[in-house]
């Protein structure tokens, strides 16, 4: 067993703040539904060229500070984790990486 952090990626950081900040549930479908998951198009791809083009006013204080949160907690840790078998796979030595407990 090793210990693993599960951290805020772009779904997981848009769904999080859009409830923190009190967005409905089909605002927060249609605000999640503009990120990207993991391949970058160019440097146009930015959050905030999607929701520009989405119709959204990048402007208005909720929105604007919408984005400003999903881009400070990505890579956040969100929860840990375990992963119970099989191969592990980190960059560098995994006994650098993880927590032994003490006997």
């Amino acid at each position: 067993m090793t210990a693993n952090v599960i951290t805020y990626r772009g779904k997981s950081a848009a769904r999080e703040v859009g409830k923190a900040l009190g967005f409905d549930q089909e605002s927060l479908q249609r605000l999640s539904g503009l990120v990207n998951h993991f391949e970058w198009r160019g440097p146009t791809d930015t959050m905030a060229h999607s929701f520009q083009n989405a119709g959204f006013d990048l402007k208005h204080p909720r929105i604007a500070k919408y984005l400003e949160l999903c881009m400070h907690i990505q890579d956040l840790p969100r929860h840990l984790g375990q992963h119970s078998g099989g191969m592990v796979i980190c960059q560098g030595q995994l006994n650098r990486k993880c927590v032994t407990p003490q006997s």
